[in-house]
């Protein structure tokens, strides 16, 4: 009987239960972290939206499309952040304006009192522009810079370079140098008024830079052909025909070379080639 009632008594069971808190108690802290993150950028976005005007707004929305793709001009969602550089850059420039025109008013002078100059005078032409100083030898039908069909200089544009060089001399702004020819077409076939207009503007710097102007002033060398005349309504008239020297500012020395200066002329016009700002 005491071996039957002992077999019937309950036995005990022990459940140990297992603690996560010391692993993971702070995981609901990264979450609430990254609600609040969010719910700020909210706010900012709001807070602005409500505050700019359209095209403030347009500027977020093409942040949110393409993040981080500015244009380098605005640099960032608030357009205006960078408008004192706009300032700066003026202020900058203006050593360099100052010194082109004087340097421009220096050749006017010359070229206007030099006696040996003035068969010339109406064929060289001085331009400020947005880029810097460009300075022209134009041809006549019957004062050409160099020998028909060859990059000879003639003496008298070898001395008007000359006397270019000694005013530019002391500068430090990038040179960049370009020919142009008419549309007449050069009669070989291997060497065409692309060769011809390359090798003039060639010519024209090797005696810059043998009369004081620094080589590595020389950013640019380049033939435009007939590509680019100044005579519009008449492609083979003698107008057509120069060297071109561009001075350029150097904060714009990587900017595309335009030393045609293609304004619309008429051959009666480009005859009277004179100085101008």
């Amino acid at each position: 009987m005491k071996l039957e009632t002992e077999e019937k008594k309950p036995r005990r069971r022990i459940v140990k239960k297992v603690s996560h808190g010391g692993h993971h108690g702070g995981a609901w802290k990264v979450a609430y972290a990254d609600f609040v993150t969010a719910m700020m950028a909210l706010f900012l976005v709001l807070w602005l939206v409500s505050q700019g005007d359209q095209k403030l707004k347009e500027q977020i929305a093409n942040y949110f499309r393409s993040p981080g793709v500015f244009s380098t001009i605005q640099g960032g969602i608030l357009g205006g952040a960078n408008k004192p550089n706009k300032d700066i850059n003026s202020n900058s420039n203006k050593g360099e304006q100052d010194s082109l025109k004087e340097a421009a008013a220096q050749l006017r002078e010359r070229f206007s009192k030099l006696s040996e100059f003035a068969p010339y005078n109406d064929q060289i032409r001085i331009t400020l522009v947005d880029d810097g100083l460009v300075i022209q030898i134009i041809d006549k039908a019957n004062q050409v810079s160099f020998e028909s069909g060859s990059a000879q200089l003639t003496p008298i544009v070898s001395n008007i370079l000359r006397e270019i060089s000694s005013v530019i001399c002391n500068l430090p702004n990038p040179i960049q140098v370009s020919g142009h020819t008419d549309a007449h077409p050069y009669p070989s076939s291997q060497y065409t008024n692309w060769e011809l207009s390359t090798d003039r503007a060639n010519a024209a710097r090797r005696l810059l830079v043998e009369n004081c102007v620094e080589p590595t002033r020389v950013k640019k060398v380049v033939g435009y052909a007939d590509t680019q005349p100044l005579v519009l309504d008449d492609p083979f008239a003698a107008g057509n025909r120069r060297i071109s020297i561009m001075l350029l500012y150097q904060k714009k020395q990587e900017h595309s070379f335009l030393g045609g200066l293609t304004k619309k002329k008429t051959t009666s016009e480009i005859e009277g080639v004179s100085s101008s700002e």
